[in-house]
């Protein structure tokens, strides 16, 4: 589930070299509501056949954690690209489960301490 326009998603996952490896995605165009709302990691959700208790996020954004929150799933937060607190842009991340540096090094055994935390 991402805020941006479903043509960013494609130009971002081109990018990456990942596209291939999605089943689908939902972008802004798939929701009336964004985030902080859950309608789109719901829909999610709905499109992998998955309850949302079962689901894993990964937010950067106070709107995007509250949203996996309100979805009633678990979140990870990366705090990789977080300006500091007293800097413009900052985003308090404390409502997730776990907030980690980044993403580089996470192995499976912490994406399931998420899940069991």
């Amino acid at each position: 589930m991402s805020g941006s326009a479903r043509s960013e998603i494609v130009q971002a996952l081109a990018v990456l070299e990942i596209g291939e490896l999605l089943r689908f995605y939902v972008g802004a165009e798939d929701v009336i509501r964004g985030k902080p709302s859950p309608e789109g990691y719901v829909l999610a959700a709905q499109r992998l056949g998955a309850a949302p208790e079962r689901c894993l996020v990964v937010e950067d954004s106070e709107a995007g954690i509250a949203a996996g929150i309100a979805a009633g799933m678990r979140v990870l937060a990366t705090s990789a690209a977080n300006p500091p607190p007293d800097r413009p842009g900052h985003q308090r991340q404390h409502a997730a489960h776990r907030v980690v540096p980044g993403l580089a090094g996470l192995q499976l055994v912490d994406l399931a301490a998420v899940m069991t935390s």
